[in-house]
């Protein structure tokens, strides 16, 4: 599964459930880190899940899902990403084409139904917490906390590892 996916389905699940609350860029990417955390802790997620999550000023941050929606800016996030398909010619491998893939929550739930099951408790236990407290959570895990001098330098490449992901606070 990919990072995104999982970002569109908070997304989704966030706007049809919690109409009352702000899904912001930095709010999705604290709760995207608790939801990943989570499914590494019930050992869902394994060593093959390759997103980089790095170690920003602000928290965790999934680059790739910091730049689908960072047209957002500090907006609530009020629609999913669509995600290029792309075809290749079954007679001519060179050849190829691509179709726009709207984002179907209900699917996604259906294909992915214990992530999904998971990520609905996370987002519960968070959504109606201000983004700058979940940033406050995420900078007290050690895997932040033991790097806060170098991130705080304004050093990108540090990546939290499968290690620090299982061990992060229980959030549900």
């Amino acid at each position: 599964m990919k990072a995104l996916d999982m970002a569109n389905y908070i997304v989704w699940y966030a706007n049809s459930e919690h109409t009352d609350s702000d899904l912001t860029n930095l709010k999705l990417q604290k709760i995207l880190y608790y939801v990943t955390t989570t499914l590494f802790k019930k050992n869902i997620l394994d060593n093959s899940f390759n997103e980089v999550i790095g170690k920003w000023k602000l928290g965790p941050v999934f680059p790739s899902v910091y730049h689908e929606f960072k047209n957002f800016g500090g907006r609530p996030i009020t629609s999913t990403i669509p995600t290029i398909k792309y075809i290749n010619n079954p007679h001519d491998e060179s050849d190829f084409d691509f179709e726009i893939e709207e984002f179907d929550g209900a699917y996604f739930e259906v294909c992915h139904e214990l992530e999904c099951s998971i990520a609905r408790k996370v987002v519960d236990a968070l959504i109606q917490k201000d983004a700058f407290e979940l940033v406050n959570m995420t900078h007290k895990e050690p895997a932040w906390f033991n790097y806060e001098s170098l991130i705080k330098e304004g050093d990108r490449t540090l990546e939290y590892n499968t290690s620090e992901l299982k061990d992060a606070r229980n959030i549900i």
